[in-house]
Parts: C-alpha cells; structure tokens; sequence
C-alpha cells in the first residue's frame, strides 16, 4: 500500500475519532491502535478554545508521527468537511507517548477511550514502507 493511501486511512480514523468524542466534549482524547501493527498507536488530546480545536498527536512510533505530521492538511480538511471550523494541529515528539497495553476498545472512568483502527486491502503484503 502506498504512503499516501496509507495516510489518508490513518488521518480518516483521526478525524473521526476527534470528530464524535469533540461533539460530546470540550476537550478530551483518545488512544487509537493503527492497523498495519507498524504504524503503532498514537495519542490524541483535544480541546476546544475560543472557537478554535486544538489537537495534539504523539505517536508510539517516530514514523508513524511523521507521516500524520506529513499529511495534516488532510486531518484539517476533515475535520472542517465534519463540520468542527478551524483546528490547530501540534505534533509532539517529545519523547515516546504513554500508551495504554490493552489490546481491546475501552472507556474508563478518566475519558481515555482507546479505539482499534484498521483497514481492509486484498492486495496489502503485510508490509509497510515509509521511506522518506
């Protein structure tokens, strides 16, 4: 599968996740499990300021975060498309995210919702490459 069909499955499910959990709440944020297992996970938090969704994306993997870094204008565009007006992204490598090691969807009581993303292509090898 190429990068940017990978990408645009990736920030999909981004855009999605934000776009319900923003409806229910001002701020928040999410843990999404990627599928193909390389990408990782990536941790999502959110809040909503003076009209403007703030976003901030870490990611368990390096790669997996410059590739959504890479392909933000997509996650805005979505998030404008669902009807969310304007979003300020941040991606942060400041270090590895903690993530949670459950493998299943889950909400707690705290409002970290973890969610399974995957994708579904006959042709996929199993593979990824995100050369750069």
């Amino acid at each position: 599968m190429d990068t940017l069909k990978l990408a645009q499955l990736a920030t999909r499910q981004v855009v999605d996740r934000v776009a319900t959990l923003s409806l229910d709440r001002r701020s928040g944020h999410a843990e999404l499990r990627l599928d193909p297992p390389e990408l990782g996970r990536l941790l999502i938090t959110f809040d909503r300021q003076d009209g403007v969704l703030q976003i901030n994306v870490s990611a368990e993997r390096d790669d997996a975060l410059d590739l959504m870094r890479r392909h933000s204008d997509l996650i805005r565009i979505g998030l404008e498309d669902a009807g969310l007006g304007s979003s300020m992204l941040e991606f942060r490598d400041d270090g590895k995210a903690e993530f949670d090691d459950t493998d299943d969807a889950r909400s707690d009581s705290d409002g970290v919702e973890t969610i399974a993303v995957s994708h579904a292509d006959s042709r996929s090898t199993g593979r990824l490459d995100l050369r750069i």
